[in-house]
């Protein structure tokens, strides 16, 4: 919110009383119990801006977020010194890439990491290609994603990934953020200057009007983009329009730049719109790319989006099955 100039939280982690209190005459919800009082004393512990963190969120969190640990400290109300931690940032943007570099073992998915792979050569012979991979929460996708990005690593095969989020569905672009956050090596602690400074070295002299579609980054990239009297006037299906046209002037410069691109997309089931049609246009427009997307079965909620993928004509199709016995024990 533009009106707040800087904020101070505190975040624990445990038991504590949620539900009314009060009297007869007067009742409210509210929270009690250690805990809070924690979050409380943390929150007044916080300098500007800063987050932090009780050791039961840290451990909690520590494989997705980058923390700094601070120290112990003790805190009023509180009988015991509370080691402290503050949180700097997330580490990967999506749960395939946050394995992929991990040396695990993949049980049971032998013909669908083969199948994968060779696509991933169809990718580097220059052909194109879409993957969709349906299965159940808990299946496996991420993990069967995560064998595919460790074998494009090892082939020196360039990949963005991108991931759906349950909390921000209704946000234009969403799945996208990670992706163009990756492509011009933006981070939690890169300043605005640098953030545009990339930008402008990736649009490079021949952009011409697309100069002044920039603030129309705004949906993913950091920056503090400002309308200008261009962008001020698009609104709707126009705006949508112009916005889907610089980023993927972006996208197309950058896989021409790598000789091939590898684009995963997980969690598609909680993709909005806005994300899809970007797809939509992805495969339209990039070459050569192998498009991999990942999704729980969307039912009578399928998007026009992801029933255009299945009509591809070389669409590789996998319905992740459970797993035999045997290889469940």
């Amino acid at each position: 919110l533009h009106f707040i100039t800087s904020s101070h939280v505190g975040i624990s982690r445990g038991m504590v009383h949620a539900g009314a209190c009060g009297g007869s005459m007067r009742r409210t919800y509210s929270v009690h119990g250690a805990e809070t009082n924690v979050a409380a004393r943390l929150m007044m512990q916080a300098q500007a801006d800063q987050i932090l963190l009780s050791e039961n969120v840290a451990k909690a969190i520590s494989e997705t977020y980058l923390l700094a640990e601070i120290g112990t400290i003790s805190l009023k109300g509180i009988p015991k010194p509370v080691a402290i931690f503050g949180l700097e940032g997330k580490k990967q943007a999506a749960s395939g890439l946050r394995n992929a570099k991990k040396q695990t073992i993949l049980v049971g998915r032998d013909a669908e990491l083969q199948s994968l792979i060779e696509h991933l050569e169809l990718l580097k012979q220059g052909l194109n290609g879409v993957t969709l991979i349906e299965g159940e929460a808990g299946i496996g996708k991420s993990h069967l994603i995560a064998g595919l990005l460790r074998e494009a690593r090892q082939q020196n095969v360039p990949y963005l990934v991108g991931t759906g989020n349950a909390i921000e569905r209704q946000a234009p672009y969403h799945a996208w953020r990670p992706i163009f956050r990756a492509l011009f090596k933006v981070t939690e602690k890169t300043t605005t200057d640098l953030v545009h400074q990339a930008v402008y070295v990736a649009l490079g002299p021949e952009s011409g009007e697309l100069y002044q579609l920039l603030p129309l980054l705004e949906t993913v990239l950091p920056g503090h983009w400002q309308d200008n009297e261009l962008t001020k006037q698009m609104d709707g299906e126009v705006r949508a329009f112009n916005t889907r046209r610089l980023l993927m002037h972006f996208l197309a410069k950058h896989c021409q730049k790598v000789g091939g691109l590898l684009l995963v997309l997980e969690d598609a089931y909680w993709f909005d719109s806005a994300s899809w049609a970007l797809i939509t246009d992805a495969r339209k427009r990039l070459s050569p790319m192998l498009l991999v997307a990942a999704s729980r079965p969307l039912g009578d909620e399928t998007p026009e989006a992801y029933k255009l993928l299945t009509t591809y004509p070389t669409v590789n199709y996998m319905r992740l099955a459970p797993l035999k016995a045997a290889d469940t024990i």
